[in-house]
């Protein structure tokens, strides 16, 4: 696994743990200088959010044995209706002696009636029957459909050469605020027909369990209390000038070292990396 990689996977776990603020909703936030490979973490984010976790055991439920010693299978990692499977040494260990071996001698069974207390005797002669599947809680899956939804807006969807950070109260009236109070949000995506900005299409924003905004100043300190994770990725700077020229073309060189100038002043005032859980300098590929 890459360091970038190992990164999405450590914030993803910070994700997980963290509490949400607004509202109902996780709000992790992206942020840094343009070039760093912010989107690229975004997307490794995301897909390490959308991957299914174990369902914790449920309260009171019984804490399986571990294995015998010198048994090679993992704790917890066979069901118990596949015990019949289990070497014969096992299931001798945990008292439950293999079909083909005589059983030990054992106390009649009118005087372990006489000893046990009632609620064992039911517990063990009268078991709870078992849930129909269509009652069981499903598997938690994060970023599957109806269960935790994962999304992901990206600040390039409202910034420009002359409002790079100005297009906040877009996003925050209409996406934020309704989704703090559990309602669903739009905004109106920015647009270069001919290479001018324009408002184009709306897009719906339902309200998902985890909201990962990635971008310059997503992680800004009027959101601060709102977010449950931010992550700060930073490369070097001429590396990231580079980058930034590969990917939107060398005709947009001189917007660019425009841009940075601005955003070392808009990361120094805001104080935007002291604030982050989580910091990523990539060096080598970013996968």
């Amino acid at each position: 696994m890459s360091e970038f990689r190992a990164a999405a996977a450590e914030a993803a776990a910070h994700v997980r743990a963290a509490s949400a603020r607004l509202g109902g909703v996780r709000m992790v936030a992206v942020d840094g200088p343009s070039g760093s490979g912010k989107s690229t973490f975004a997307d490794l984010l995301v897909s390490c959010l959308s991957e299914p976790v174990p369902e914790p055991p449920a309260p009171g439920s019984p804490v399986p044995e571990p294995p015998a010693q010198g048994s090679s299978v993992p704790e917890h990692s066979v069901p118990e209706h596949l015990d019949s499977e289990r070497p014969a040494r096992e299931r001798l260990a945990r008292g439950r002696p293999a079909p083909e071996q005589p059983a030990p001698e054992q106390p009649a069974p009118e005087q372990l009636a006489r000893e046990r207390p009632a609620r064992e005797r039911l517990t063990r002669e009268r078991p709870a029957p078992e849930r129909p599947a269509s009652e069981r809680p499903a598997p938690k899956s994060w970023g599957s459909a109806g269960l935790a939804p994962v999304r992901l807006i990206r600040t390039d969807d409202f910034a420009t050469w002359d409002e790079p950070v100005e297009w906040w109260p877009r996003l925050r009236d209409g996406v934020l605020e309704p989704l703090r109070l559990g309602r669903p949000g739009s905004y109106l995506r920015t647009e270069w027909p001919g290479g001018r900005p324009v408002l184009g299409a709306r897009v719906e924003v339902a309200v998902p369990e985890i909201l990962v905004l990635e971008g310059v100043s997503a992680a800004r300190a009027e959101v601060a209390p709102y977010l449950s994770t931010v992550v700060w990725v930073e490369a070097a700077e001429a590396l990231r000038l580079e980058r930034a020229v590969a990917r939107d073309g060398e005709a947009s060189r001189a917007e660019l070292s425009r841009w940075q100038r601005f955003e070392r002043a808009w990361f120094a005032a805001d104080r935007t990396r002291v604030r982050a859980d989580i910091r990523v300098s990539p060096h080598g590929p970013l996968d």
